[in-house]
């Protein structure tokens, strides 16, 4: 988020910083600041920023990496769980099945 807001030549100041998505979340809903969480994961408590000179993020990427080896029977029910939690609907994973 700082490098797309850098690149916009929107200025900002770091008001709270932390790696736990949580804590980030909670500085948020004390309108301390803003944070950038995926759209699918917004909860309830906060409100997706549209203003007009916010620039877009981004797209980012992900990979969910399973051990090779597993019980493929066992395996499946957890990798499409996790898979629904973290990916858009709709998008496959190869070597899932």
């Amino acid at each position: 988020m700082i490098r797309t807001l850098i690149k916009h030549g929107v200025s900002f100041k770091i008001a709270f910083k932390s790696l736990d998505y949580h804590a980030n979340l909670a500085a948020a809903e004390a309108g301390i600041g803003l944070t950038a969480v995926p759209e699918s994961m917004i909860p309830s408590s906060v409100i997706r920023a549209k203003e007009y000179y916010l620039p877009a993020l981004p797209t980012i990427k992900a990979l969910l990496c399973v051990r090779n080896g597993l019980d493929s029977k066992r395996r499946a029910p957890m990798v499409e769980q996790l898979s629904d939690l973290f990916f858009e609907s709709g998008q496959k994973m190869s070597g899932t099945n």
